[in-house]
Parts: structure tokens; sequence; C-alpha cells
């Protein structure tokens, strides 16, 4: 227990949501920090598609040119827009228009880290990644 809340208190410091009793905690007023906890898909909108959850936190200027920075952003943390692969027997599903409540749990894990890195922080939290399954999604972090 102790071990859990002194990693709380590190992460609510790091993002500064809390405030040291003693010393000093330094943070860039440049930097942006984003934090990815095990509660991070949870906060996706279940009745939104994952485009229509992306514009709501961005909305830019509605063009057809952002439109296609969400749609791409989304597309390159693995949330398809769906084609044909050229293949009449395969095909990519349109994950971005799929509403969110019809996703898997790590489609929607996609869908938020997507949300996160949209914004392209210098720092990203992840606070127990074990137990949020991101080990996974690392390899996404670069491409995000």
């Amino acid at each position: 227990m102790h071990y859990h809340i002194s990693l709380q208190t590190l992460v609510k410091l790091i993002m500064g949501e809390l405030q040291p009793c003693e010393g000093d905690v330094r943070r860039s007023p440049h930097a942006r920090y984003a934090l990815v906890n095990q509660h991070h898909a949870d906060q996706i909108d279940l009745t939104l598609t994952p485009l229509e959850f992306l514009k709501t936190k961005f909305p830019g200027d509605g063009s057809y040119d952002h439109m296609q920075k969400l749609r791409g952003h989304l597309s390159s943390c693995g949330v398809t827009s769906g084609s044909s692969t050229g293949n009449k027997n395969a095909s990519i599903k349109d994950l971005q228009n799929t509403p969110a409540s019809a996703l898997s749990g790590g489609q929607r894990s996609r869908v938020a880290l997507a949300a996160v890195s949209y914004a392209k922080p210098h720092v990203l939290v992840l606070d127990e990644p074990v137990s949020i399954c991101l080990f996974d999604k690392f390899a996404l972090l670069d491409k995000c």
C-alpha cells in the first residue's frame, strides 16, 4: 500500500497536481506533460467514434486538412480508417468510424493513446503500464 501511495504522489508531483511539502519540483514551463494510466480508455465517450472523439478534444479549424491530420494520427496509432488491401478476401476494418462501444479494450486503449499523443507531449508519464498492458503499445509511441 505504501508503495502505491508513493507512486501516486510522485505522479501527481510530476504532473503538477500536487505541491511538495518540502523541497522543490522543477517543471519546465515550456514542456508539455501527458499521463496515461490504467483508466485512460475509460475516459472515451462510448457513443462517439474514435474520429469524433479526437475531434471533440482537438476541434482545430474544422477544415478537411485538420480532419486528415486526425485520421492520419489515429492510423499511426493503429486505429485504422478502413480500406481494401487489394485482396478480395481481406480488408482493413474502419475502426475510426466505429462507435467506441463496439471496440475492444485494446482498440479503445489505442484511441486513448492517440488522444494523449496528438499534442506531442515532451514527457509522457505511464502510470502502472503493466496493469494496462501497454508493453505492446510501446512501439506505437514512436509512430504517435
